[in-house]
């Protein structure tokens, strides 16, 4: 016997769920109308015997003892309390009525007088009045009505009834608790069928996640394979570099490769936005760096106007990307670069008597694939043996606090200032490990790629000798 799949247990399982919340509004809902009935009859009656001894106490306040004193104090109790007494009315033990006010009511019989009174937890019965539910019930009154006089021995004065119609929209008041149990109750069963219907009906789809993020997961690898390790740098470089990225997959990338004539090739760029999309870029510009790098010795400006066109033509100007790309010559010390809108490379030099000096390489252009006629400029600095060139993407320094704090170039600098005279490596994992400290508690907004390199210089003799 073959064992039932995932997806036939799955849907088990939600029936079952659908069963337990349908259980679950229908008890809800019986268990509020059984609770609040009851409670609302008794609060009726409790209303109504309560209604019953004011009126008790304005008939012997005003020493009723005929019909007309028993209606005008009925009139005046009903106006007092009219938006909860529907109805009052007295009447004999024979039934006949001495006095009423408010809504037209029939009164009760002898015998369900007798019913009532006798039923040691009395049921107001259901009425209506003015179009609103009422609920009715006679007690006995502690006043009475005085005999007329006669010649013959004297009577007791004659033993009267009140019979009140209470209502029901009046006595919601005290059960907002209990309405409020119900609404709640009756919102988590629902929101559970809610939730269940949901779920059923985006299965599918939850599937389909699934294998997109293994998918996902592949490209995460693929993609960090396009960058390259540390033990893949040229032979003698004093290199490091690091990429965390916000998503599983990212726009940033960089490369260091050796040029003929002994030159370095050093780079850094940011594809916009995140995300697959910006993964497929990445790893085009990358791709076009490389060779850009490798197959040509063109100049920096000319490499970014073809990667300007380039990205024009894959992309029709919905994304873009800066790019820093540095030429450096070991032999001369000169340090060709362009910027294409990235955040301004740092080239440190600390001195012994003059401290440290710190240069922006921000010249060249505006971002590549948004402008068709952008052009660019190659800068030139000198380095001297043993600077620092320090490349990042601004998701190093727009990194945010919780107090909404960036952690800015400044911090940046004094990290990489404290731990100048360590290898590449150490500086740059410095760094990294501050600016994650930094942005704890706040969600990276962006990826954070950075990117150090010692320049030293080489004697041309060395170089001849070799």
């Amino acid at each position: 016997m073959r064992p039932p799949s995932s997806s036939v247990l799955f849907k088990s399982l939600l029936a079952a769920g659908a069963v337990v919340a349908v259980a679950l509004l229908t008890q809800t809902v019986l268990n509020y109308r059984y609770v609040s009935e009851s409670l609302i009859r008794q609060e009726a009656r409790r209303t109504a015997e309560e209604r019953l001894r004011g009126l008790e106490r304005s008939l012997r306040l005003t020493h009723a003892g005929d019909a007309a004193a028993y209606q005008a104090v009925l009139d005046d109790f009903h106006d007092e309390f009219a938006d909860q007494v529907a109805a009052a009315m007295v009447v004999r033990s024979d039934g006949t009525v001495v006095s009423s006010s408010g809504a037209p009511m029939r009164p009760y019989t002898i015998e369900e007088r007798r019913r009532f009174l006798s039923d040691r937890t009395p049921t107001l019965q259901d009425d209506l009045h003015d179009g609103r539910a009422s609920l009715v019930g006679v007690f006995a009154c502690r006043c009475s009505l005085a005999r007329p006089a006669a010649t013959e021995r004297p009577q007791p004065p004659e033993r009267l009834f009140v019979q009140l119609a209470i209502f029901r929209d009046g006595l919601s008041a005290p059960f907002a608790r209990l309405r409020r149990n119900a609404i709640i109750g009756v919102s988590a069963a629902v929101t559970l069928l809610v939730a269940l219907g949901l779920i059923a009906l985006r299965f599918g789809s939850y599937v389909r996640g699934r294998q997109l993020e293994g998918q996902l997961l592949l490209a995460r690898q693929v993609q960090r394979s396009l960058l390259p390790p540390a033990g893949a740098w040229p032979a003698g470089i004093d290199a490091s570099a690091a990429c965390e990225q916000a998503a599983q997959v990212g726009g940033d990338f960089y490369d260091v490769q050796a040029l003929p004539r002994d030159r370095l090739a050093i780079s850094l760029g940011d594809v916009s936005g995140h995300g697959i999309p910006a993964a497929l870029l990445m790893g085009m510009v990358h791709g076009a760096v490389s060779s850009e790098s490798v197959a040509t010795q063109e100049v920096p400006d000319r490499i970014a106007a073809r990667l300007n066109a380039l990205l024009l033509k894959k992309s029709s100007g919905e994304r873009f990307a800066s790019l820093i790309w540095c030429v450096y010559d070991p032999q001369s010390g000169r340090l060709e670069y362009v910027n294409a809108g990235h955040p301004p490379g740092l080239l440190i030099r600390h001195g012994e008597g003059s401290g440290t000096r710190v240069l922006r390489l921000g010249d060249g252009g505006p971002v590549l694939g948004v402008l068709p006629e952008a052009t660019y400029l190659t800068a030139v600095v000198d380095a001297v043996d043993g600077d620092l060139l320090v490349l990042y993407s601004d998701g190093i320094v727009e990194t945010m606090n919780d107090r909404g704090e960036y952690y800015g170039e400044g911090r940046l600098l004094a990290a990489v200032d404290q731990h100048r005279h360590l290898p590449a490596g150490v500086i740059c994992a410095a760094v990294l490990s501050g600016v994650t400290a930094f942005g704890r508690r706040v969600p990276a907004a962006d990826d954070r790629t950075m990117l150090v390199v010692r320049l030293w210089r080489v004697a041309a003799e060395a170089v001849t000798a070799a």
